[in-house]
């Protein structure tokens, strides 16, 4: 089992999901854990998002990789090509990739001043009509938080 995961998935020592042991055996042929107690194979992606996915830890990784690393984040056709998966796992892996993230999100609460700015979006039109429906259209203001 790569160091990365032993030390960031089980922080706070080993649980068993099935029993409640806190002792367990690397298997190392197929990166999952054993319970001491019950012998149940536990793998190393339960209770994380990416539980019964059938995908290899160094895809998860390299997903996780390539997600984090652009600031827009990363397309299923990309992950797709790079991957070598279908489109329906690439489009999976990044549906619980941004899954994980709300969850986290979640937990952070603004408790102090929060600060907004305004700004006006729209165009110019000097006159002229500008494409159909322009003059009806209307930009709102965006408050981006602070």
């Amino acid at each position: 089992m790569p160091r990365i995961f032993s030390s960031a998935e089980i922080p706070h020592g080993f649980v068993c999901p099935h029993c409640g042991g806190t002792e367990c055996r690397q298997i190392k042929t197929r990166n999952l854990l054993r319970c001491k107690s019950c012998r149940k194979q536990i793998a190393i992606t339960s209770g994380t998002v990416f539980h019964s996915s059938h995908l290899s830890l160094r895809q998860i990784i390299w997903a996780i990789f390539l997600f984090a690393n652009d600031k827009r984040g990363c397309s299923a056709v990309q992950l797709q090509k790079i991957l070598k998966v279908n489109y329906d796992t690439a489009y999976y892996i990044l549906l619980r990739l941004r899954k994980a993230m709300k969850i986290r999100d979640d937990r952070y609460i603004l408790e102090e001043i929060v600060e907004l700015d305004d700004t006006y979006v729209g165009t110019v039109t000097h006159g002229k009509k500008r494409g159909r429906g322009t003059e009806k259209r209307s930009y709102g203001e965006i408050f981006p938080a602070l």
